[in-house]
């Protein structure tokens, strides 16, 4: 049984997302937990790896888009692949429940307040709960 949190924002927008997806990157890696986005598609993996190199220029996150070449760094962007699963931790942007979730110490789903990722995080919660995984809710 897999561990599921569902940070719920107040924000509508897609940057928010994206931004929060960041800020969880940052404390996997501050309690060293190897971690894994999940995304719909390459130009998602190319914004949020932008993003992630501008982040916080104080502070570098490790990361690299798959496939990429040996060592791999602490947070790896995937699309359109399955999805690695020698991570602890996974964070799920796409608009699919992520397959082989028990694979994972911890999942995140994150929920903005847009019809599309309502109805979508709405379905993954449904699967997983059927699924029999420990659900959590965080209304930020």
């Amino acid at each position: 049984m897999a561990r599921i949190d569902f940070y719920v924002l107040p924000q509508s927008t897609h940057e928010a997302r994206l931004h929060f997806a960041i800020k969880l990157c940052q404390k996997a890696l501050n309690h060293h937990l190897k971690t894994v986005i999940w995304l719909d598609n390459h130009a998602q993996s190319a914004e949020l790896d932008a993003l992630l190199w501008q982040a916080q220029p104080e502070s570098f996150l490790p990361h690299a888009l798959l496939p990429a070449s040996e060592p791999l760094p602490p947070v790896l962007l995937c699309s359109n692949q399955d999805i690695p699963t020698d991570r602890q931790y996974l964070i799920n942007l796409s608009s699919q429940a992520a397959p082989n979730i028990q694979h994972f110490e911890r999942t995140a789903e994150i929920v903005i307040q847009t019809s599309p990722i309502l109805e979508n995080t709405r379905n993954h919660y449904r699967q997983y709960k059927q699924a029999h995984h420990e659900l959590h809710m965080h209304n930020l």
